[in-house]
C-alpha cells in the first residue's frame, strides 16, 4: 500500500514538473536555455577549483621554475575569472530580467485563467481554497520549479565532472563515496519529512493568522473592532493560533535536530578520519601525489554534498508538487462549463424579448430549490419590477439571467434563442447590471464607472452619468473632480463617499453604459426612500427606450412599473400592473400598505413628484 502510493507520488512530481516545465518554455524558451547553459558552466568551475590546488601543490613539490608556477597560476585564474565573468553576466544581467518577463507572463495567464472559474467554484470549499493558494503564489511556484529541477541536474552534472577528476576509480574511495551518499540520503528523507509535517500542521494555522492579521488592520472591519472593543478578543485568538504553531515547530525541531546531531556524530566520529586515513596511506605509499590528497578529499565531500542536494531539490519538487503545482495546475487545466462559452453572436442594444420558461434552480451542492418553475416575458423597453420577501429568490433570477450560473431545469431565452448558445460576452454586454453586493474600487471616480482610462473625450460620459444620479456637482468639488481617488488606499487625498454616495456612483456606472436594459439588483438599499424613488423614477421616465429590472423587497417606486412579479418561497405569486395587483388584495397588496404606513411613502410620492 505505502510503495503504491510513494510510486503515485513520484509519478505525480515528474507529471507536475514536466507541465510547468512545458508551460514555461512555451513562454521563454531563452530562458530554459540559458539555465542549461548555467549548469554546464556552474559545473565547469567547479571541476576547475577542485583540480586548481592539485596542479599547483605538485607544480611546487616537483621542484618546477618559480616562473613556470606563476605563468601556471595566471593561466589557471584566467580560466577561472574567465569562467566566472561569463556566470555572473548570464547569471545576474541575462536571467533576472528574463525572468521578470516570464513572471508578468505567469501572472497575467493566472490572473486570466482565476477570473474565468464559474462561479459554482466560489461555492466549492475544497477548490476555493485549492484556488486562493494557487493564485497567492501564481507569479512564482513556475519558476521555482525550473530553479528547483535546473539545480537537481546542475548537481547531478557537478558529480559527473567531479567523478571525471579521479582516473582511474579506487573500489575502496567509490565504497567512501557511496557510505557518504547513503548517510546524506537518510539524513535528506528524516528531515525532509520533518520539514513537510511541520508545513502541513502550519497551513490551516497560518490561514487563521491571516484572517486575523485582516480583522485587525482592514478597514472593512475597522469600526467594528472599535465600537466593540474587539482588540483584546483578537489578540487572545492571535495568540491561541500562535501556541498552536509553537507547538507544532518544538514538536518537530525537536525530531529534526535528533537526525542533524545523528548525522554530524556518525561523520565527524567515523566518516572523515577513515577517508582522511585511507587517503594519508595511499599518499605516504606513494599512489597518490599530495596534490591528489587534498583533491580527493576535497572532491568525495563536495560529491557528498551534491548528492545532498540532489536529494533535497528532488525533496523541494515533492513539496512544490503537494502543495502548489497541482492546484496550479487545477486552475490551469480548468475548463469553464460557463466562462468563455457559447458561439453564437448578439447585438447587444438591439434585444426584442426575455423569456424565462419553467425555469428552476438549485445552487451547487443544495437539494433545495430555490426557485420553481419561474415563467415570464420581459418585451423591449418593458420595466420590471421583481419583488418579494428577503430570500424569496429575486437575486437569483438575475444571476440566472446574466449566466453567473445555469439553471438546473427549464431555459431562458433571448430572442428565443437558448442563452447557453450566445457568446457569454455578447449575452452580458446586453444589460448595465449593479448587484446588492457591488464594489466600489480604490480608482478614480471616473475608473469607477468606465473602468477604463478617464480621457478627455469620455468626460461627458462621466458627467452626464453623474448628473443623472446627483453627484456630478460633488464630484467637481473633489480635489481631482472626476481623477480623484476613491478612499485612501492608494492616494492621500482620496475622498471618502457616505454609503448613499457610493450607492448612486454604482448606479452612475450601470447609466453610463450604452445596453438594452439596466438591472438594478437590490441596488438602492443604501439610499434612504426619497433618493430612491427619485432614482427608479428618473430611471423609468428619462431612458424610456431601455427595458429596466428593479429587484428589491422595498416597493416605493413599483408604481411605475409596466409589470411586477411578486416571488414568494421560490414561485411566482403574483404578477401584474401596481393597479391590478393592488386591486387583487393579496400579498403584495399587504406589503405596499405595510411599508407605505412604516415610510408614510404616499405622502412622500406627493411632495417629490
Amino acid at each position: 500500500m505505502k510503495t503504491a502510493m510513494k510510486t503515485k507520488m513520484k509519478q505525480g512530481v515528474v507529471r507536475d514538473t514536466k507541465y510547468m516545465i512545458k508551460f514555461i518554455w512555451n513562454l521563454n524558451k531563452s530562458l530554459v536555455m540559458l539555465k542549461i547553459f548555467m549548469v554546464i558552466i556552474n559545473a565547469a568551475q567547479l571541476a576547475i577549483n577542485t583540480y586548481y590546488i592539485k596542479i599547483i601543490i605538485d607544480a611546487i613539490l616537483n621542484f618546477n621554475e618559480i616562473k613556470d608556477i606563476i605563468i601556471l597560476i595566471c593561466i589557471l585564474q584566467i580560466i577561472s575569472i574567465s569562467v566566472y565573468i561569463i556566470s555572473n553576466y548570464v547569471g545576474k544581467r541575462i536571467i533576472p530580467k528574463k525572468e521578470y518577463i516570464v513572471r508578468n507572463k505567469l501572472q497575467n495567464d493566472f490572473v486570466k485563467k482565476a477570473m474565468e472559474q464559474d462561479l459554482a467554484n466560489y461555492e466549492n470549499y475544497s477548490f476555493y481554497d485549492n484556488y486562493t493558494k494557487a493564485i497567492r503564489y501564481a507569479d512564482t511556484k513556475a519558476l521555482d520549479i525550473l530553479n528547483i529541477l535546473i539545480k537537481f541536474i546542475g548537481s547531478a552534472v557537478s558529480i559527473i565532472f567531479l567523478l571525471s577528476l579521479f582516473g582511474v576509480m579506487d573500489y575502496i574511495l567509490l565504497g567512501f563515496i557511496l557510505v557518504t551518499i547513503v548517510i546524506t540520503l537518510v539524513d535528506q528523507i528524516k528531515s525532509s519529512r520533518c520539514s513537510h509535517e511541520l508545513h502541513e500542521a502550519e497551513e490551516s494555522i497560518n490561514r487563521k493568522m491571516e484572517y486575523l492579521k485582516k480583522v485587525a488592520h482592514h478597514r472593512q472591519y475597522s469600526k467594528e473592532v472599535r465600537i466593540f472593543h474587539l482588540h483584546e478578543f483578537v489578540i487572545k485568538k492571535l495568540n491561541e493560533t500562535f501556541d498552536d504553531k509553537f507547538k507544532a515547530y518544538k514538536k518537530n525541531n525537536s525530531k529534526y535536530w535528533n537526525i542533524k546531531l545523528r548525522v554530524a556524530l556518525l561523520n565527524t566520529l567515523l566518516v572523515i578520519p577513515a577517508v582522511l586515513g585511507y587517503i594519508a596511506y595511499k599518499t605516504f605509499i606513494g599512489e597518490f601525489t599530495i596534490g591528489d590528497f587534498s583533491m580527493i578529499f576535497a572532491a568525495i565531500f563536495s560529491i557528498s554534498n551534491h548528492v545532498s542536494s540532489m536529494l533535497f531539490t528532488w525533496s523541494q519538487l515533492q513539496f512544490e508538487s503537494e502543495f502548489y503545482v497541482s492546484k496550479l495546475r487545477q486552475i490551469l487545466d480548468y475548463k469553464p462549463l460557463i466562462e468563455g462559452t457559447g458561439n453564437v453572436d448578439i447585438d447587444p442594444k438591439s434585444i426584442h424579448k426575455i423569456e424565462f420558461r419553467n425555469v428552476s434552480f438549485s445552487y451547487p451542492g443544495h437539494e433545495k430549490e430555490v426557485l420553481s418553475n419561474i415563467s415570464f416575458i420581459i418585451e423591449k423597453g418593458c420595466k420590471l419590477a421583481i419583488v418579494g420577501k428577503n430570500g424569496a429568490g429575486k437575486s437569483t433570477i438575475i444571476k440566472l439571467l446574466l449566466r453567473l450560473y445555469d439553471v438546473t431545469g427549464g431555459i431562458i431565452l433571448v430572442d428565443n434563442i437558448n442563452i447557453k448558445e450566445y457568446k457569454i460576452e455578447k449575452l452580458r454586454d446586453i444589460f448595465s447590471t449593479i448587484l446588492q453586493d457591488y464594489n466600489i474600487y480604490a480608482f478614480t471616480v471616473g475608473e469607477n464607472i468606465l473602468f477604463d482610462e478617464v480621457v478627455e473625450m469620455k468626460r461627458e460620459q462621466i458627467y452626464n452619468a453623474l448628473n443623472f444620479v446627483g453627484l456630478d456637482e460633488k464630484t467637481r468639488e473633489f480635489p481631482h473632480q472626476e481623477n480623484s481617488y476613491i478612499t485612501r488606499e492608494f492616494d492621500e487625498e482620496g475622498i471618502e463617499l457616505s454609503g448613499g454616495e457610493t450607492q448612486k456612483l454604482a448606479i452612475a456606472r450601470a447609466v453610463a453604459r450604452d445596453t438594452a436594459m439596466i438591472i438594478l439588483d437590490e441596488a438602492n438599499s443604501s439610499l434612504d426612500p426619497i433618493a430612491e424613488y427619485q432614482i427608479n423614477k428618473k430611471i423609468m421616465t428619462s431612458l424610456s427606450e431601455k427595458g429596466a429590472i428593479f429587484v428589491s423587497h422595498r416597493l416605493s417606486t413599483t408604481t411605475y412599473a409596466d409589470k411586477i412579479i411578486l416571488i414568494n418561497e421560490g414561485t411566482i405569486a403574483e404578477e401584474g400592473s401596481h393597479s391590478e395587483l393592488m386591486n387583487a388584495g393579496g400579498l403584495y397588496h399587504d406589503m405596499f400598505l405595510m411599508q407605505a404606513e412604516a415610510y408614510d411613502i404616499t405622502k412622500k410620492i406627493k411632495k417629490y413628484e
